[in-house]
């Protein structure tokens, strides 16, 4: 339904101009546009203060064979990652698209393979995965406000296919035993709805009972973008997620690049947290 409506509303607007408060005026040029805003984007990162590090609590608590240290992907499942990629997606910035992926996935899908198990064996990630052209997408507000813009990040297609690998082996480790039955958020099977069902369900048993029931909702801005690298890292760690696994993850968080196009027009590279 929601496709149908947006494939009906007029075509987009284009991004800016933009309010340029130190020189008083309004920029209008595509790059100078695309400059400002990937400049905003980077600078809601956390800068991580790694000297006052919180130690977490330790959650896994089986023994050394449970733990996750090593990942061997195989062609099966390579292949039907393949198969489930969307062939209308764009690609990244090394500019392999997924339909050639999907249409030559025979002969690829063996290298791929390959690429992937050497970098988990060695801990190293490809700089092509990496780095990631943004697209801003208005969201509300005043459009010459940064700040009402969100980042759509296009990244290596290969890159998101080893991503996925590497989720699917954390999830299947986490639900093992870690993941409490209140957990609903990227669970499969699971959702808000689920979550909302199950939270009216407990207040209608307190209201019934004649109990007062508070409320607090929490909206924490930008959340994705805020994760402090090294308490993630360090609670990964207390999750059994460890060794190579581990290193992996964080030279994947390491050195990221991104640059802002808009009407093919880019800015320069720009490092993140």
């Amino acid at each position: 339904m929601f496709k149908y409506i947006r494939s009906r509303k007029p075509a987009k607007q284009p991004v800016g101009p933009l309010d340029d408060r130190i020189q008083k005026g309004a920029l209008k040029d595509d790059k100078v546009i695309a400059k400002k805003l990937n400049e905003f984007f980077a600078s809601v990162f956390t800068a991580e203060d790694v000297r006052e590090i919180p130690k977490p609590e330790l959650s896994f608590v089986g023994d050394k064979s449970e733990e996750l240290r090593q990942i061997e992907v195989s062609l099966e499942e390579v292949l039907e990652l393949i198969d489930k990629l969307n062939c209308n997606k764009s690609p990244g910035p090394d500019g392999i698209h997924p339909r050639v992926l999907k249409e030559l996935k025979c002969e690829i899908a063996e290298l791929l393979t390959v690429v992937c198990n050497l970098s988990f064996k060695s801990a190293s990630v490809s700089n092509d995965w990496v780095i990631a052209n943004v697209t801003p997408t208005f969201k509300k507000g005043s459009r010459d406000d940064p700040g009402n813009y969100r980042p759509v990040s296009l990244t290596s297609v290969p890159g998101k296919l080893v991503e996925t690998i590497v989720k699917n082996k954390i999830v299947r480790h986490i639900e093992h035993k870690l993941l409490g039955k209140s957990q609903h958020g990227f669970c499969k099977g699971k959702s808000c709805l689920t979550n909302l069902l199950e939270f009216f369900e407990g207040v209608n048993k307190h209201v019934d009972k004649g109990d007062p029931v508070d409320i607090v909702y929490l909206d924490f801005q930008k959340a994705f973008d805020k994760v402090p690298h090294q308490r993630l890292l360090h609670k990964l760690s207390c999750h059994g997620i460890r060794g190579k696994i581990l290193s992996w993850i964080e030279n994947w968080l390491k050195d990221r690049e991104q640059r802002v196009g808009i009407n093919g027009k880019f800015s320069e590279w720009r490092g993140i947290m």
